[in-house]
């Protein structure tokens, strides 16, 4: 059974707290964040824990500050959760063209905040311009939409401001209406000014990427103009390489045109990149080609219903609403919460969270902390893992021990990196542990949360995880099959990827990062267990979702199981073959996946007894 835990008796909202100690980290005044959001004494009582600001508001104030909104996934009440979804519904009838159902759903839309009335002008803008409106429509339309959050704009200068995603894309429209209506050199400086906010170290990386890479394009073709081909190209590669760094594929194909141009222009060699530009169009054309939205307008971050976490999390656990009311609020209150009848107050909410082994708050991370500086330690630790700077980690690890508190949902975050570090060797007197030990430490973490035997998988009921409770499953499959086991660890990949579905409620854009790890386990081991056609069916789906969201983390490894599985299977050319791992070897390049595009060469090398070129 799960240990007891030291629960915070503190009742405040933490992700405020955090918004707080990263304004203050970052050196931003209460009145610049707050400006056209809200009011800075609002602020200040988020801040404090006080009042529980709705997502729109904590994305734009977390992207004014630089940082990436998706650390967290959010547990919204059924009402804020409805109109979630209504905004993303929306959004996907723009994305596909679909002019009357957009237009119903703009209608049917209620703004209730300015942050809502934003997106719905926004949108309606997109709807304008999908209709073929006037560019100077377009461009005072977008100006005055993006005075409802920034009413100074023209009064200030461009690095003055402190931009959420949706002003940026906001202002980077209206200047290019501008620039159909006045020529470039109207709105260089502009351009310019706004790269210079966007390449402050004040943003993380994972948050400028969204609009970085288009502002990049502009000043490149100026650059390009004023014939700086030298100033352009460098431009042109620190863009590519950040976005590869992240994983992303913004603007990717025109910024690879644009660097064999200048290349070509400059007299230099430009057969790499026209080579990786034409298999990066191989890996496009699975995907639907849908109209491009003037102001994209991106909500990220995942969401989950706080009434359909409760409901899930206590029929997982095998628990009663008597038992889970108990101490807690009446029968009546959770079953109206349940059927989404109900919002629950905020301690009644904490209250059956913990009684459900999470954490209790209203957003779900792998660490719940006091202090910004334990975030940071938290991606330092991840970091170090990466550069493989293992005695560092451990070092790392130890000291966030000592400062956060712990809880079973803290605790996992902790063990799981305990336990590769112990499977890795990196103690100085002992060997490494074994994946038998590995998996025993794994399955006690999760029974910190989850009580239930992780060999009887397939009886759970599908149900809502948290993210250390899925990574910590994923982690033990992995287990289950280096001790031989590939149907036991298919059943628990399977699983987990069944209860990311359910969380995202037919919405695509939930738990990206995690359904796509998922996936590739499952479509693994249906390899192992010789269902390759399963598996590469489930691998082409799973590449197609991935270049939609402009993704491509881990598009080399799901295509070189695609090459793995076509090598064990008959009657294949060696024609197809090649051509398979070639793909997987070019979706290594564009992730600048160095230990990939090894492995891959070894692999092609053993196979064809030639080096593998990109034809």
């Amino acid at each position: 059974m799960p240990l007891t835990q030291t629960i915070p008796k503190t009742q405040i909202d933490r992700i405020g707290q955090y918004i707080g100690q990263v304004r203050v980290y970052k050196g931003i005044s209460l009145e610049l964040l707050s400006k056209g959001l809200c009011t800075p004494a609002y602020l200040c009582r988020v801040e404090s824990g006080r009042r529980e600001a709705d997502k729109l508001l904590t994305d734009a104030l977390l992207q004014r500050l630089g940082s990436p909104t998706e650390l967290f996934w959010r547990l919204l009440d059924q009402d804020e959760f409805q109109q979630w979804q209504r905004r993303q519904d929306i959004l996907t009838y723009l994305r596909r063209g679909d002019i009357t159902s957009a237009q119903t759903g703009i209608a049917a839309y209620r703004a209730k905040t300015p942050l809502e009335r934003q997106f719905l002008q926004t949108t309606e803008i997109n709807l304008r311009a999908l209709r073929g409106a006037r560019a100077a429509e377009l461009r005072d339309r977008t100006l005055s939409v993006l005075q409802l959050t920034q009413p100074a704009f023209e009064k200030c200068e461009i690095e003055e401001l402190v931009l959420s995603q949706a002003e940026g894309y906001l202002l980077l429209a209206y200047l290019e209406q501008e620039e159909r209506l006045n020529g470039p050199d109207a709105v260089e400086n502009s351009y310019r000014a706004l790269l210079r906010l966007l390449r402050r170290s004040y943003y993380d990386t994972r948050e400028r990427v969204y609009l970085f890479p288009y502002v990049a394009c502009h000043m490149i073709e100026i650059e390009y103009r004023r014939g700086q081909l030298f100033s352009a190209l460098s431009l042109c590669e620190d863009t590519l390489a950040e976005l590869s760094s992240e994983g992303r594929l913004y603007a990717y194909e025109s910024l690879l045109a644009w660097k064999i141009r200048l290349l070509d222009a400059s007299g230099m060699d430009a057969s790499a990149p026209r080579k990786l530009l034409e298999w990066l169009r191989v890996l496009r054309p699975s995907c639907p080609k849908h109209p491009q939205m003037l102001i994209p307008f991106v909500e990220r971050g995942c969401v989950c219903c706080l009434n359909q976490v409760i409901r899930d999390r206590r029929e997982l656990l095998g628990l009663s609403q008597e038992e889970l009311a108990a101490g807690v609020c009446d029968i009546s209150t959770l079953s109206r919460i349940e059927t989404w009848k109900s919002t629950p107050q905020k301690r009644v909410r904490r209250l059956l969270l913990q009684k459900l082994h999470m954490s209790g708050e209203r957003y779900d991370s792998e660490i719940i902390p006091e202090r910004h500086d334990d975030y940071i330690l938290r991606s330092e630790i991840d970091r170090a893992h990466d550069l493989g700077e293992y005695d560092r980690e451990a070092r790392l690890l130890a000291g966030l021990r000592r400062r956060i508190c712990h809880t079973d949902t803290n605790l996992q975050f902790l063990e799981q990196r305990d336990s590769r570090l112990l499977a890795l060797g990196t103690g100085k007197a002992d060997p490494p542990i074994t994946p038998s030990e590995e998996l025993a430490m794994l399955k006690v973490s999760l029974r910190r949360t989850l009580p239930l035997r992780v060999e009887k998988i397939h009886t759970w009921p599908v149900s809502s995880l948290s993210i250390n409770e899925v990574l910590l499953l994923l982690n033990i499959s992995l287990r289950f099959k280096e001790e031989g086991q590939p149907q036991i660890a298919l059943s628990i990949a399977q699983y987990v990827l069944e209860c990311l579905n359910h969380m995202n409620l037919g919405n695509v854009c939930c738990n990206e990062e995690l359904n796509t790890l998922a996936c590739l386990n499952v479509l693994r081991y249906l390899g192992d267990c010789g269902r390759y056609d399963e598996s590469n069916h489930l691998a082409w789906v799973c590449v197609s979702q991935e270049s939609q969201r402009n993704r491509i983390v881990q598009t080399a490894k799901i295509l070189y199981n695609i090459a793995w599985n076509l090598e064990h299977q008959h009657d294949i050319s060696q024609q197809h073959l090649s051509y398979s791992f070639q793909l997987a070897y070019a979706a290594a390049l564009l992730e600048a996946d160095q230990v990939g595009q090894k492995h891959i060469q070894k692999h092609y090398l053993e196979l064809f007894g030639k080096e593998l070129q990109l034809i």
